[in-house]
Parts: structure tokens; C-alpha cells; sequence
């Protein structure tokens, strides 16, 4: 019995801390920077970079075991794997869809959210390659961890599947919201839908790297376009 708690206390600290880490390192502090001024401009974009960086390979030692059963199931199950991922691509595309419907009736000259036209901003002001790294690799690596493993999958040993599920899209899209307005949720809803397909997936299939590889095919595409624009 002894045993039992001290293996769920194991598990929930480094969540915990993980996810503390994020919302202090990656939310507050560039807040508080950009408000007080000493975390602006390149300063800030280095220092976001850092920062993903450190979150990314941190969550790749904790939840390694994750990670292993995932690449297991590749090599175990490959057309099981390859299903779930084709099913993930046309899943996500169907509910980014429906999702989008509401701002396409309601606010349908807003073109750009303010999250999306910040990334187009950064990949200016940094090599190509570093732009590719950061917004195709480190920052879905550190949103799967954060929002996939800890929200959903962590989080529904504690509560209901379709609770954890929903928790962890509503958290997944209101990171990328940068403005309280009706503009801006209506054109970040399909986030929500996306967090939606993605934690299903991963609760399903057991497997994290089928949300990350779409993940990482969804902004490797869109850097690219900003890249050749």
C-alpha cells in the first residue's frame, strides 16, 4: 500500500513541477518582462527559445517511457500506427472545420489571430533553420508534453476521459489567445477542436507520437509558407 502511494506521489511531482515550470518560465516571466521592459525585442525571442529548448528536453526525460511505448508501437504495430496517424490528419481537418464555422459567419474579414501574425514576425528576425527548430520542433514537443501528456493523459487517471479531454483543449487553445475579444476566440476555436482530436488520440492509442507528428506537420507547414512568403 506504502508502495502504491509513493509510486503515484512519483508520478504526480515532476507533472506538477513540469507544468509549474512552463506556466512560470514560458507565461508569467514574458509577461512580466514585456510589461517592465527588460524582456523585449531579440532579448525575448532568445529567451523563448531557451526556454523551449530546456521545457522540450525535460519533458523528453520525463515522460520518456511514454515516448518508448509510442516508438514501440510503430515498430510493433506499424499499420495500427500509420491508421491512427491518417486518422488524426483527416480528424483534425474535420474538426478545424466545424470549429471554424462560427468565425465565418461572425467575424469573417478578421484574417490572422495575433498569435499567428507574432510567429509570422518572429521567423524574420531569426535564421531559417532556428525558425524551423523552434516553431516545428521544440514548441510542439513542449505543447504535447504540457497539454497532451500531463492534462490529458496524466490528468484522467484523476478524472473522466471526456473531462481531461476537455481541459486540456480549453488550456491548449487559450495559450495561443493573446487578447480577450470575440474576434480572437472565434478565431482560435479550432485550437479547441484540435486539443480535442489530439488528447483523444493520445488517450486512445497510447501513443504520443502520432499528436506530435501532425503537430509537427501542421507547423513545419505553416514556418515554411511564412518562410517562402
Amino acid at each position: 500500500m506504502n508502495e502504491e502511494k509513493t509510486a503515484k506521489s512519483g508520478s504526480v511531482v515532476p507533472c506538477a513541477l513540469f507544468l509549474g515550470a512552463y506556466v512560470i518560465f514560458k507565461l508569467i516571466i514574458p509577461r512580466l518582462g514585456n510589461h517592465m521592459g527588460f524582456l523585449t525585442g531579440r532579448v525575448s525571442l532568445w529567451y523563448q527559445i531557451a526556454v523551449y529548448t530546456i521545457l522540450a528536453a525535460a519533458g523528453l526525460y520525463l515522460f520518456r517511457d511514454s515516448w518508448k511505448a509510442g516508438l514501440k508501437a510503430w515498430k510493433e504495430h506499424p499499420w495500427k500506427s500509420v491508421l491512427w496517424f491518417v486518422g488524426t490528419v483527416f480528424g483534425d481537418l474535420l474538426i478545424q472545420t466545424i470549429f471554424s464555422i462560427p468565425k465565418m459567419f461572425i467575424c469573417p474579414d478578421y484574417s490572422s489571430s495575433i498569435n499567428d501574425n507574432s510567429v509570422a514576425t518572429v521567423v524574420t528576425l531569426i535564421p531559417a533553420a532556428v525558425a524551423v527548430l523552434l516553431v516545428a520542433v521544440l514548441g510542439p514537443l513542449t505543447e504535447e508534453h504540457v497539454f497532451r501528456i500531463v492534462l490529458a493523459e496524466k490528468v484522467s487517471k484523476k478524472i473522466p476521459m471526456v473531462a481531461a479531454m476537455l481541459l486540456s483543449a480549453f488550456c491548449f487553445m487559450a495559450v495561443h489567445v493573446k487578447a480577450i475579444t470575440c474576434e480572437e476566440l472565434l478565431t482560435n476555436l479550432p485550437l479547441f477542436g484540435t486539443g480535442l482530436t489530439y488528447s483523444f488520440v493520445l488517450l486512445k492509442s497510447k501513443n504520443p507520437t502520432i499528436p506530435f507528428l501532425q503537430h509537427f506537420i501542421t507547423n513545419f507547414t505553416g514556418v515554411l509558407g511564412m518562410l517562402l512568403m
